[in-house]
């Protein structure tokens, strides 16, 4: 199983299905290292779309994504 089939299997879960962020991935130490990377690689295969920014608490905004 790849980095990128591990990051699809985690966000089909069902709290991930409205959405999820870069940070739930690295908060649940899924894609490793790189998951920014590996992400950025999956929206450009039309695999996840980006949605809105959000604001997480008193922090910055992040991307929302969804499975397509």
């Amino acid at each position: 199983m790849t980095r990128h089939d591990e990051i699809m299997d985690f966000v089909s879960q069902q709290p991930f299905k409205n959405g999820f962020t870069l940070l739930d991935l690295q908060k649940n130490f899924v894609g490793g290292t790189a998951a920014d990377r590996r992400l950025r690689e999956l929206k450009e295969s039309g695999k996840v779309e980006n949605v809105r920014r959000i604001k997480v608490g008193d922090g910055p905004k992040v991307m929302l994504m969804r499975v397509t």
